[in-house]
Parts: C-alpha cells; structure tokens; sequence
C-alpha cells in the first residue's frame, strides 16, 4: 500500500509516492496488566500495547490476544481467547436497544441481578418445565382475572390461611374432604 504525499501547494501534481507501515498483526499472551497497558509476549519479543478495544474488558496473565504495531506503538486489537469470564463495565447508566427483537443466551444459563428490576410490557410470556420461586413477600394485583390449568395443587401454609370473596364456589367431580379439629360453617 502507498499514499501520496502533497506538494507545498496542497495539490497531487507531481506527488511522490510514500510507503504507509500498517505494522505487524500478532498473536500474543498477556503477562501482565497495569493501567490501560498490557504486557504482551509475541512469537518475537515482549511489547507494551495500549488497550484499543470498542469495549472495556478485563484481562488476566494467560489471556490470548491479538495486536497490532511495531516499534514502540503497540496495540491491543482482539482478545481471542480468555480464562476469565469477561465483564463489560460501564460508567453510569446502560440502555440496549434494538430495531427488532434483542435475545440474551447463554449455554450454561443466564442471570440477572440488582437491587431493583423492572419489567413493563403488553405481554410476558414464560416457557419452563420447573419454576422454583423464592420471595420472602409477594402482593400481586389483578385487575380483571387470573385463570389457571392445573395438574394437581398442593398448598402449605404455616400460619392462617384466609379468603374474603362476594363469592365462593367450589365443585368437585369426586369427594371433597375437609378435616380439622374444629370447623365452623355460618
């Protein structure tokens, strides 16, 4: 690759080409991280690159990358392979968006974790084959129905257990048995 260099006059006439060093491209291993650098043992030597990553990420000695430089001006381009689970970190708030859907995945599962989470939506849809959920309270309002399909239904509660209705029917195909020490009917 060349480019040419202008005259005095800012034109092209007359240019003499120069070559441009688009420097070395490398695999390296990380051997240590200070600051924004990175100490980078190449197949050749041991170079100090400069972090010129889109993202934030942290780096560990062992770390596979990749850079790009010569001399003295070296840079980290690419991470390839890390034993680190990689952490993007923000200063600030982080919004995602996209044009379409946005899916999150992970092979051996994803989590979600704050102090507060939110969700607002038209429709939540939600596909398991268990659900195990823990809360240490739980109100939930319903404006109009709840309607459930249940295989069967098993209910432990420790304390009282109360319903407060304009009214209630229940209906059993087969028997229905209530059993306790003392029951109270009107």
């Amino acid at each position: 690759m060349e480019i040419l260099k202008t005259n005095q006059t800012g034109d092209f006439a007359n240019a003499a080409p120069v070559p441009a060093t688009m420097g070395m491209l490398c695999e390296g291993t990380v051997r240590l991280v200070t600051g924004g650098r990175v100490l980078i043992q190449t197949d050749q030597e041991n170079v100090w690159a400069t972090l010129a990553l889109a993202y934030p990420v942290q780096l560990s000695s062992g770390d596979r990358v990749l850079t790009i430089g010569e001399g003295q001006s070296w840079y980290l381009v690419g991470v390839l392979q890390t034993s680190n689970s990689h952490t993007i970190y923000f200063e600030g708030d982080l919004e995602l968006q996209a044009s379409g859907s946005l899916k999150l995945s992970g092979l051996q599962g994803v989590s979600v974790k704050g102090p507060s989470i939110g969700f607002c939506a038209e429709r939540i849809n939600i596909v398991a084959d268990t659900l195990s959920e823990r809360f240490r309270s739980v109100r939930r309002v319903v404006k109009e129905g709840v309607f459930q399909r249940i295989g069967k239904l098993r209910t432990t509660i420790k304390g009282s257990y109360r319903i407060k209705a304009d009214r209630i029917v229940q209906r059993a195909e087969r028997d229905v048995s209530i059993d306790g020490r003392k029951i109270n009917l009107g």
